[in-house]
């Protein structure tokens, strides 16, 4: 293995602790010290499956390296130690999301949750005041609850979706950023991933106010011409049945 190397060699190290957590420990620590940024990456990860190796993997978490850095944070997020806590909850707070986004979908940490949450809440409400500068926050922080299903993220996305009709309003239908149509699109397909009888509902109740986009976003089917609004409805109640089940 060099840990000079490419993707290859980061592939050979995160092989190698999957046989050998602990018999590889002192390597990912070499490698994080002297490998290719590909490496260092790997190591990150390997590292961050060690309660006593979370240190070293906190100060990646300010590295110049973007890579790392986000690494450094996906490498974190399972974990509930109180100082991982507080950087994420800061991080929320800075001026990007984008390193932050596959992390914060994986955290089950409920006050990081409650954190990113209160943000995108407040976006939203500054958005709806017509600040347009508010509006690739929001999409950023829509990017981040993508593939969460609890119902904390389900209440947030339907308080969003539930005000849509306000959305197109004050935000330009044709923008340099994010138009009105394509965040009623993105929260109809949040809501279709939660897929609960509550959120595929909501789409329903409102399909004839949606753009097109946005309803067959949440039901496919329904944009080619395959099922029925009765079938769509079938749809509902099959996924309360499994929620329930």
């Amino acid at each position: 293995m060099d840990l000079k190397g490419k993707k290859e060699h980061a592939r050979r190290l995160t092989l190698a602790h999957q046989v050998d957590p602990a018999g590889t420990l002192e390597l990912c620590k070499t490698a994080l010290e002297t490998g290719s940024p590909e490496v260092k990456a790997a190591a990150i990860a390997c590292l961050g499956q060690h309660e006593e190796c979370l240190p070293l993997v906190m100060e990646q978490t300010n590295s110049k390296n973007k890579t790392l850095r986000a690494a450094a944070l996906e490498a974190l997020a399972p974990h509930d130690r109180p100082e991982i806590v507080k950087l994420f909850t800061t991080l929320i707070s800075g001026k990007t999301l984008d390193v932050l986004a596959g992390p914060l979908r994986r955290t089950r940490n409920q006050l990081v949750l409650n954190s990113l949450l209160a943000e995108g809440k407040s976006s939203f409400e500054s958005v709806l005041k017509g600040e347009q500068e508010q509006v690739p926050r929001l999409w950023e922080i829509l990017n981040c609850v993508e593939s969460r299903k609890d119902e904390k993220t389900e209440e947030f996305v339907l308080l969003c979706f539930n005000q849509f009709e306000k959305l197109s309003k004050v935000v330009p239908a044709n923008t340099a950023s994010v138009s009105s149509a394509e965040l009623t699109t993105r929260l109809a397909s949040l809501l279709s991933q939660i897929a609960s009888p509550r959120s595929l509902e909501a789409v329903l109740a409102k399909r004839a106010a949606l753009p097109a986009e946005a309803f067959s976003a949440t039901f496919p089917e329904r944009a080619s011409g395959l099922v029925t609004s009765q079938s769509l409805r079938g749809v509902c109640a099959v996924a309360g049945a499994e929620e329930g089940g």
